[in-house]
């Protein structure tokens, strides 16, 4: 799934389905316009969270059952460019611009979100290279210029290690 967008001067709110094989239009669009939100779930069972706007960055909580997107609790943190993973009713949301690089992290339990006290080691925006599932998850780069890895494993503080290229 693929959701939102930024086109000259603003955010839009498509949504675009992927099956495989091709991409296409969802008519079902989200209902605050944004682009680089973050994101977990699977394409029948998603939640979008976060992005930003010409304007700043968000915290609207989207969820989509496959066929409609329903607004839910915002981010304590308003922020674009961050990651996402996890399930529909449990999800963790780090890094992201904030307008800075943050390190702040939340998790989400199904109905809201809390602040963890742990916030990653080392702040990053960019963080598009993301794998696993809350409570597991592991954040890979950020940027040419950081090359290293935190992960994650459940409430307490990311556990850094560093990628050495030969």
């Amino acid at each position: 799934m693929l959701a939102g967008r930024y086109e000259e001067p603003t955010s839009r709110n498509y949504v675009e389905l992927f099956d495989g094989t091709s991409w296409s239009n969802n008519p079902a669009d989200l209902n605050t316009a944004r682009y680089n939100p973050q994101g977990s779930g699977v394409q029948t069972a998603a939640l979008i969270f976060g992005g930003g706007t010409p304007g700043g960055k968000l915290t609207a909580t989207e969820s989509y059952n496959g066929t409609s997107w329903t607004t839910l609790n915002s981010l304590n943190t308003a922020r674009d460019s961050g990651a996402g993973s996890g399930t529909q009713t449990s999800s963790i949301c780090y890094g992201g611009t904030t307008p800075a690089a943050s390190g702040a992290t939340e998790l989400w339990n199904g109905t809201s979100w809390t602040t963890n006290p742990n916030s990653m080691n080392t702040a990053r925006g960019d963080l598009n290279n993301t794998l696993g599932t809350a409570p597991a998850t592991l954040a890979i780069g950020s940027g040419p210029a950081n090359l290293s890895v935190e992960s994650w494993t459940g409430p307490g503080a990311a556990v850094t290690q560093t990628v050495t290229v030969s």
